[in-house]
């Protein structure tokens, strides 16, 4: 295993909420492919409210996370949370990559 933990659960959190976490690397068997222009690395999150940030020297993928609101349909029906299960895609040198998620329960 490269990283200590591929899956992490925030639990019950409310809608708009901006949540960190850390994944931790703990093998430097495999190195964390760069973007062709060299200033990044290739590393995507599976929507546009999770953005992940690598840490070459510290072996860490910081991850922010900002939660969309409860859609209006679950409200109307009288429901007031959804869960959903977001991913992060590492690519390394070797062209093999890792998933590493997150799941929550949003709430109003």
């Amino acid at each position: 295993m490269i990283w200590t933990e591929t899956y992490k659960s925030l639990g019950v959190i409310p809608e708009g909420k901006k949540m960190n976490m850390v994944y931790k690397m703990v093998s430097s068997s495999k190195t964390v492919k760069r973007t062709p222009d060299g200033k990044g690395f290739l590393i995507t999150a599976s929507c546009g409210c999770t953005v992940a940030a690598f840490n070459e020297k510290s072996g860490t993928l910081n991850v922010e996370y900002v939660p969309s609101k409860v859609p209006v349909h679950l409200v109307q029906a009288g429901q007031n949370r959804y869960t959903t299960t977001k991913y992060i895609t590492v690519k390394y040198t070797d062209d093999t990559e890792d998933k590493l998620s997150f799941s929550a329960t949003v709430t109003t």
